[in-house]
């Protein structure tokens, strides 16, 4: 349980979650440069 609270306090996603913001980044290229957050990619996936 302490990894799991640290990887969330760390800010790490799942490969699920990265694949998601991958994939909605590639389907809706921005027309300027856009940054993720980590609750961008987690809401994403």
């Amino acid at each position: 349980m302490a990894d799991y609270i640290s990887a969330r306090r760390l800010g790490f996603v799942t490969i699920t979650q990265m694949i998601a913001a991958l994939v909605e980044a590639v389907q809706r290229p921005p027309t300027k440069i856009r940054t993720l957050t980590v609750a961008d990619i987690r809401r994403a996936g």
